[in-house]
């Protein structure tokens, strides 16, 4: 079996780019588990007497990309909290940082956190996306001895926007490279063509 990393050795590391407060998101570490999913849906048509039903196109569900990762920081006696508080901000909607009035004004119907997150570990650009998860799981055996967690796994979610001009461009680009490009790459792969087969 590979052996699986959790430390990033690539020299691009995984990021998001949240412009709603302007920070920039990174580790050292990297997802530990990924998923990347799309609803195709179809409505199925009963009709009287027929062994079987019908299915016609209905919608397609939004591109949802999920990762775990571990945040860890033993350096100092704030444990991981400054980059917990990172991840903070996008489960929060965010105009109190823009607002005078203070902590408690002004949030109704205030923007909820977006990113572009890099396409690190998935096939994809990267991508302008809602956060639609951020869940921490504090790992109680690893705190300093102030009681402040020193690795927390975090779990994500992230809706892509397909309405955006990077989505767009990328859907341009898989619509000439998967129809050309990529069948010209399969069938090589197959007969062995030209290079080792992955």
């Amino acid at each position: 079996m590979p052996k699986i990393r959790d430390i990033a050795s690539a020299s691009v590391p995984w990021f998001m780019i949240d412009f709603t407060t302007g920070q920039i998101i990174t580790s050292k570490t990297i997802p530990k588990t990924m998923t990347d999913n799309k609803q195709i849906l179809y409505a199925p048509d009963p009709v009287p007497g027929l062994g079987f039903e019908p299915l016609n196109p209905n919608r397609m569900g939004n591109r949802k990309i999920g990762f775990t990762i571990d945040i860890i920081d033993r350096r100092g006696s704030q444990g991981n909290q400054l980059l917990m508080n990172q991840f903070e901000l996008l489960r929060n909607q965010v105009s109190f940082i823009r607002s005078p009035q203070g902590l408690t004004e002004g949030l109704q119907f205030s923007e909820f956190p977006r990113v572009v997150y890099s396409g690190w570990g998935t096939h994809s650009f990267p991508q302008n996306c809602f956060v639609t998860k951020c869940d921490f799981t504090p790992r109680t055996d690893q705190t300093n001895r102030l009681g402040i967690s020193t690795l927390t796994q975090v779990a994500m979610e992230l809706q892509v926007d397909e309405n955006n001009a990077l989505w767009r461009a990328w859907r341009f680009y898989v619509q000439y490279s998967g129809a050309i490009l990529g069948s010209s790459s399969s069938v090589a792969s197959v007969t062995g063509f030209g290079s080792r087969p992955y």
